[in-house]
């Protein structure tokens, strides 16, 4: 057809079954179709609902004031070491924000009971950020304790994120 310009005809590539695979094709096929659409759906399901369950201190905390080492440090743009922002947005998960906008993930394991979170860097042996922490009225939460061996006390106060993020709202 493509090299000579002539016309073709249809090649009859069908096989039969016999009664056996028949059989075995009556309860295959339908196997086939339950698994692959189920096990998909079940699967985002559990995913899902995983993404749905709220850490005890769930949230978006806005930096007010940041001390290391019993010195304030000023919000500067371009310090690499100093927080924006802190996130607990899943459990087993917290991120940092630090001031140049630089993402810093960390897995955390929040002991509610003990007010104490540990946070390390996924696969580093040693914790990279641990902390006490106290809540106050509802929207503010003072941290204290270390990072990278210095001590920090940090003053947090909790952002509203339905203005954070409008979409939500919606």
């Amino acid at each position: 057809m493509f090299a000579l310009n002539a016309p073709t005809m249809p090649v009859d590539q069908s096989f039969a079954f016999g009664p056996k695979w028949r059989r075995v094709r009556r309860f295959l096929k339908p196997s086939v179709l339950v698994l692959g659409t189920g096990l998909p759906f079940a699967a985002s399901f559990y995913v899902h609902s995983s993404f749905m369950r709220r850490p005890p201190l769930y949230g978006v905390y806005d930096v007010e004031t940041f001390v290391r080492n019993g010195k304030v440090v000023p919000p500067l743009a371009t310090d690499e070491t100093r927080w924006r922002r802190l996130t607990f947005s899943r459990p087993g998960a917290m991120s940092i924000q630090l001031m140049t906008d630089r993402l810093w993930p960390l897995a955390a394991v929040v002991d509610s009971a003990r007010h104490h979170v540990t946070g390390s860097e996924r696969g580093a042996a040693s914790y990279a950020v641990t902390f006490d922490y106290t809540v106050f009225s509802g929207d503010s939460m003072r941290a204290r304790g270390t990072m990278h061996g210095d001590s920090i006390d940090v003053m947090l106060r909790r952002l509203d994120e339905r203005k954070l993020f409008r979409l939500l709202a919606r």
